[in-house]
């Protein structure tokens, strides 16, 4: 398997158990590995065999800045 980082991910989101992280919000970022196998990618040189970085990319930053929730992990799952 191939390995792809995306890291730096940002966004500002209301998580937290304390109220005060739910009331005032704070920055989060995460670092995103995806693990795929990207043999059809190098050896046809055709887009549509890789992986939409940007796409990738707006998920993982609309899920961290998306619904509140308690625990972090609950957001990283």
């Amino acid at each position: 398997m191939d390995r792809i980082y995306l890291t730096g991910i940002s966004a500002f989101a209301f998580h937290g158990v304390y109220e005060n992280e739910r009331l005032e919000g704070q920055r989060f970022s995460v670092d995103v590995i995806a693990e795929i196998d990207l043999y059809p990618a190098g050896t046809s040189d055709d887009l549509k065999n890789s992986v939409d970085y940007a796409l990738m990319a707006k998920f993982a930053h609309e899920e961290l800045a998306g619904e509140p929730c308690s625990l972090i992990e609950a957001v990283a799952e």
